[in-house]
């Protein structure tokens, strides 16, 4: 499935052949309704059965793919959000669904008999204190804890905030001092919390206390803190991988292990893909010197 600034959601069919081709016959749904909307985000259920969309304008399309002939057919329209929605994630062992939006607001959404109930939980209190106090505050990303108990947003005055599922805010991580836009509990220890963000900070919380437990600074020779865009963990747990804005993957761990001890050790420095500097005869000439 895609769904863009177009206003169009489009289910593309793959044809399993021996090419496992993609159609070029989409079904398509058409949520534009003024010329300026846009969908921005969208999350599969985990049963594959239910896709939700957000929309520039604030609504939250969701679609059934169990229809007849299993087909997709449209749903329903999720009301609430007042600005656009950001981000959205489906819960990973039941039919509920966080979504984040520019109003400041996070939304739980829970499906009982065919309805949708929503808890807001307000991101809008004002928690950093040497920000503007007129700064309009957005929800950058939602995600699930690893029980889906609790609900984890990063918002655009820097914090990390967690709510409960009837939307009392239990805990505000403050360490960033630029939006992050990765938010996860270890997959194995689920004290901790890590986030990334566009600082270059990777912070590692406990969950309980809200106290930062380790911090990382993503430092490039010669260039300066490096924004970390995005990161995933293992399915163990024993290892963290992040991308930063300069494309570089690195890999962090509380040790080395033994697989990585034959992998050949890689430098990169910034001046490496300057153009030498050669004198009048073509002889290569060091710039350092």
């Amino acid at each position: 499935t895609t769904s863009a600034s177009d206003g169009l959601v489009c289910f593309w069919p793959i044809n399993f052949d021996e090419n496992n081709s993609i159609s070029d016959d989409p079904i398509t749904f058409y949520e534009r309704v003024r010329s300026a909307d846009k969908l921005l985000s969208s999350s599969f259920s985990a049963g594959g059965t239910i896709l939700a969309v957000g929309s520039s304008d604030g609504d939250i399309f969701t679609y059934s793919v169990k229809g007849e002939l299993g087909l997709p057919v449209k749903d329903q329209t999720l009301e609430g959000h007042n600005a656009m929605v950001i981000t959205l994630s489906f819960a990973k062992r039941s039919l509920r669904l966080v979504s984040g939006s520019k109003d400041g607001t996070v939304r739980i959404w829970s499906r009982s008999n065919g309805t949708w109930d929503q808890v807001v939980c307000n991101a809008r209190t004002r928690v950093v204190m040497d920000r503007d106090p007129k700064e309009q505050i957005d929800v950058l990303f939602c995600q699930w804890s690893n029980n889906e108990t609790r609900v984890f947003a990063s918002c655009s005055d820097t914090s990390i905030r967690m709510w409960n599922m009837s939307g009392e805010q239990l805990q505000v991580f403050l360490g960033h001092d630029d939006e992050a836009y990765f938010v996860q509990q270890h997959p194995l220890v689920p004290d901790a919390l890590v986030t990334c963000g566009h600082d270059g900070h990777i912070i590692t919380w406990s969950v309980d206390t809200g106290a930062a437990l380790n911090t990382f600074l993503n430092v490039i020779e010669g260039e300066g803190r490096a924004s970390v865009l995005e990161a995933v963990f293992t399915p163990n747990g024993d290892n963290l991988l992040t991308v930063d804005a300069n494309g570089h993957i690195s890999v962090f761990g509380h040790e080395m292990l033994r697989g990585y001890g034959t992998t050949p050790r890689e430098q990169f420095f910034s001046t490496d893909y300057l153009s030498l500097i050669r004198d009048r005869f073509g002889n290569v000439l060091d710039e350092q010197v």
